[in-house]
C-alpha cells in the first residue's frame, strides 16, 4: 500500500514536471523527489536538532526546488 501511494505521488510529480517543459523532466522529477525525501528523513531522524520552524523550512525548501526547476526551463537545461 505505501509503495503504491509513493508510486502515485511520484507520478503526480512527474506530471507537474512535464507541465514545466523542463528539458529533462525525468531527471528534474527524480532530483526533486530525492531532495524532498532528504529533508523529510532529516526531520524525522534528527528530531533533537534545533530546526527552524518546520513549516517555514519546508516552504523554503519547496520554493527553492521550484525555482531550480524553472531556471532549468528558462535556460534550456
Amino acid at each position: 500500500m505505501v509503495v503504491a501511494a509513493g508510486v502515485r505521488a511520484f507520478g503526480v510529480l512527474q506530471a507537474l514536471m512535464a507541465e514545466t517543459r523542463h528539458p529533462d523532466c525525468a531527471m528534474a522529477a527524480q532530483s526533486a523527489w530525492a531532495s524532498m525525501h532528504g529533508l523529510v528523513s532529516l526531520l524525522l531522524a534528527r528530531q533533537d536538532f534545533p530546526w527552524a520552524d518546520r513549516n517555514a523550512l519546508i516552504d523554503l525548501h519547496v520554493t527553492g526546488l521550484c525555482r531550480a526547476v524553472l531556471s532549468g526551463v528558462e535556460s534550456g537545461g
